[in-house]
C-alpha cells in the first residue's frame, strides 16, 4: 500500500526490524516511552480521521493525543482546532453526549480566545470557525 512505500525509509532508518508500520511505531513509542513520537502518530491518525469525516475517531485521536502531551508545541493549536470543529459536530450527532461534546467544544473555543489576544490575524479565523 501507498502508506507503506512512503514510510519505509523512515522504517529503515529507525533500524528496528519490528518496525513496518505506523501501528508498528506507535507501539515502538509507547513501549520506550517516546512522547513526542507517540503525540506525532496520534496528530497524524487525527488528521486523517478528520480529513475523512469521521469526527468520533478524530475526537478520539485528539484525546490520545492530549495524554501523551509534554509540553506545549506548535501542533497543539491544530489539535485543539481540529477536536473543538469535531466535537461540535459530535454534539450534533450524538443525543446521549451531546452536552459532553459541547462542552469540549466550548473548552477549545475558550482556548482560541486566548490565542487571538497574541497574535489575532493568525489565530481568529479559526476561534470564528469554531
Amino acid at each position: 500500500d501507498s502508506e507503506q512505500q512512503l514510510n519505509e525509509p523512515l522504517f529503515h532508518l529507525l533500524g528496528n526490524s519490528e518496525i513496518n508500520s505506523q501501528d508498528g511505531l506507535l507501539k515502538h513509542a509507547l513501549s520506550k516511552r517516546l512522547g513526542g513520537l507517540a503525540q506525532q502518530c496520534y496528530f497524524d491518525r487525527l488528521l486523517i480521521a478528520f480529513w475523512s469525516k469521521n469526527y468520533g475517531e478524530a475526537a478520539h485521536y485528539a484525546e490520545k493525543y492530549r495524554e501523551c502531551h509534554q509540553m506545549l508545541h506548535f501542533p497543539d493549536m491544530f489539535q485543539t482546532f481540529y477536536l473543538g470543529i469535531s466535537a461540535f459536530r459530535l454534539a450534533r450527532l450524538e443525543d446521549g453526549k451531546s452536552r459532553e461534546w459541547e462542552i469540549v467544544g466550548k473548552d477549545a473555543l475558550l482556548k482560541y480566545q486566548t490565542y487571538v489576544k497574541f497574535s489575532d490575524w493568525n489565530w481568529e479565523n479559526k476561534m470564528l470557525l469554531l
